[in-house]
């Protein structure tokens, strides 16, 4: 049984994020720069790491917390933005979703294969959302050379590397 929210069109959708790291500012600068989205909390182990990333960015009135249950209960979240470590996507997705939110979660799902089902079967078991983050997945350079293979003759081998 679903229990999807319906989304109120005429507001923004009020997001928790877990993380404020380095990936995490840089999501912090996304949802700042989409006016569909509205952060309402920061969540973090380390508060202080969370209050830096927000003065970095000059975002303010945002409630911070060590639980994501806790701040979206106290925001109203409609949803979550899960950018911690990938250890702690498992704890922290099951969190979410036991809250009864909808959840992005960053890439990788989770360090194993078990704990990327477990996760699954949190979002099945609470019907709500689970989605992962695959930014860089479709590359239209690669799609490209694809076509192009035919053309060349036979390719014994392709390889591509992405480095940050």
């Amino acid at each position: 049984m679903s229990t999807f929210r319906t989304i109120d069109h005429d507001r923004p959708l009020r997001i928790v994020q877990a993380g404020a790291g380095g990936m995490g500012r840089a999501w912090l600068r996304t949802i700042a720069a989409d006016p569909t989205v509205e952060l309402v909390g920061l969540v973090d182990l380390n508060l202080d790491t969370a209050r830096e990333a927000l003065a970095e960015l000059g975002i303010s009135g945002v409630a911070l917390g060590m639980s994501v249950s806790e701040v979206a209960a106290q925001t109203g979240a409609d949803a979550v933005v899960n950018v911690t470590i990938p250890v702690a996507h498992l704890p922290v997705n099951r969190e979410a979703l036991a809250a009864g939110l909808p959840v992005l979660c960053e890439k990788p799902a989770a360090p194993s294969v078990r704990d990327a089902y477990r996760q699954a079967a949190a979002a099945h078991a609470g019907g709500q959302l689970l989605m992962i983050s695959q930014s860089r997945r479709y590359f239209a350079a690669l799609d490209a050379a694809r076509a192009e293979l035919p053309g060349i003759g036979q390719v014994t081998s392709v390889a591509t590397q992405f480095f940050r």
